[in-house]
């Protein structure tokens, strides 16, 4: 199984880094397949969600003056399209049509590159982002996607998607773990319940990997929304996390269970999610277990639920102000858009996953002010005085803590 991780690592990486991947992958794969039944593009709108700006539309205009010259020239000329949101697009157009190879950077700066053919986007496609990280990866024939495609998620997992097939392909970051179910997008999150599987080996479609499942024979139970699915189902552990992480007595005295990660994990990789009940105001007032969320909400595990939730992990992680891990965001077909752990360094297997609370000094718990006094003595040699003014100047450029804690 190493060994197939290791080939749709490479084979991910490869697709990234070279700039003539989508050429290589041409010639092999050419497309042959005819498509004069398409009658129109299917626009393709801005990266900006509420921009109406659309890849065939009339938002645009040619930088070139001579329009009308290039619609009767045998010659190939090399435009650049201005959109009104400010993405643009450079690419050759013939007789007034697109053709070849097209740059088209996004509002958010990433940059997708794909082929025209008779004005048509037709071929192999893919996007990366301004990080100039792989987002997405596909082929188009006639202004359409089709086959197989790869979509990155927010928390570095994958969509993995074909246009002849309902259900959608969940790859954990690890790229062996994965779920399967009727996952919508662009929100990501499932209608049904989602099958546990593992990634076995791996097929082609026309050049795009296709990675090979084995179902275990488990599922992940999902309801109707986040706060039904914790409450109906909050002991249904995530398959990932099994994997990389494991809860018993932290190392730190009196703090209860902890957070432990199992191998050797490289920095900037997520390791748990943080899911719960929305909640808002004073819902939360007395929770220890909840996290800032969307729109000011917050998750919150309910105190009925303490004893048995083990559907996300997020919330085991102990607070330490030399943090090894650190809240980020990801989605997760069984609940959305979530909150996770990731590391912010290399890890090492039966180290303590330590995150930063960012309690506000002014309504954090006694134990809390004494760890960051105790801190500050202990690395920064402070004096009572320097300490004090510390957290004068913390407490007044305070901008938002992560984990709640009652005032």
């Amino acid at each position: 199984m190493a060994g197939v991780v290791s080939m749709v690592a490479r084979w991910l990486e490869y697709m990234e880094t070279n700039r003539e991947a989508l050429d290589k992958m041409e010639m092999m794969y050419r497309d042959k397949e005819d498509y004069d039944d398409v009658e129109e593009n299917v626009p393709e709108k801005c990266c900006i969600t509420d921009c109406q700006c659309q890849l065939s539309g009339l938002c645009w205009q040619s930088l070139e003056e001579d329009t009308v010259k290039d619609e009767v020239s045998d010659e190939s000329v090399l435009k650049e399209y201005q959109f009104n949101c400010g993405c643009s697009e450079v690419c050759f157009s013939f007789r007034g049509q697109k053709v070849g190879r097209s740059n088209r950077t996004f509002c958010d700066g990433s940059v997708m590159s794909r082929s025209y053919r008779r004005g048509f986007l037709h071929g192999f496609s893919k996007t990366v982002g301004k990080d100039g990280k792989l987002v997405r990866l596909g082929k188009w024939r006639g202004g359409l996607k089709v086959g197989t495609w790869w979509e990155v998620v927010e928390g570095g997992a994958w969509i993995i998607s074909n246009d002849k097939i309902g259900n959608k392909i969940f790859l954990y970051p690890d790229l062996t773990t994965a779920l399967v179910g009727l996952i919508k997008l662009p929100s990501c999150d499932s209608e049904t319940d989602l099958d546990i599987c593992e990634v076995v080996g791996l097929n082609s479609d026309g050049g795009i990997l296709v990675p090979l499942l084995k179902q275990t024979g488990s599922c992940l139970p999902v309801s109707s929304c986040i706060s039904s699915t914790v409450h109906e189902h909050p002991d249904a552990p995530d398959p990932y996390e099994e994997k990389h992480v494991e809860v018993k007595d932290s190392l730190i005295d009196g703090a209860g269970q902890g957070l432990f990660i199992k191998h050797h994990t490289e920095k900037h990789k997520v390791i748990a999610y943080f899911a719960g009940v929305p909640v808002e105001g004073l819902e939360a007032i007395n929770s220890e277990y909840s996290i800032t969320w969307l729109n000011g909400a917050r998750l919150d595990i309910p105190p009925k639920l303490l004893e048995s939730y083990s559907s996300t992990w997020g919330h085991k992680a102990c607070h330490s102000f030399a943090p090894n891990c650190e809240y980020s965001w990801a989605i997760h077909p069984r609940f959305g858009r979530i909150r996770a752990v990731r590391t912010i360094r290399d890890m090492e297997a039966g180290e303590e996953v330590y995150t930063d609370y960012r309690y506000s000094i002014s309504k954090a718990p006694k134990w809390y002010k004494e760890d960051l006094r105790n801190f500050l003595v202990n690395n920064f040699k402070m004096e009572e005085n320097d300490i004090e003014e510390y957290i004068r100047k913390v407490d007044t450029s305070y901008n938002g803590e992560e984990r709640y804690c009652a005032s």
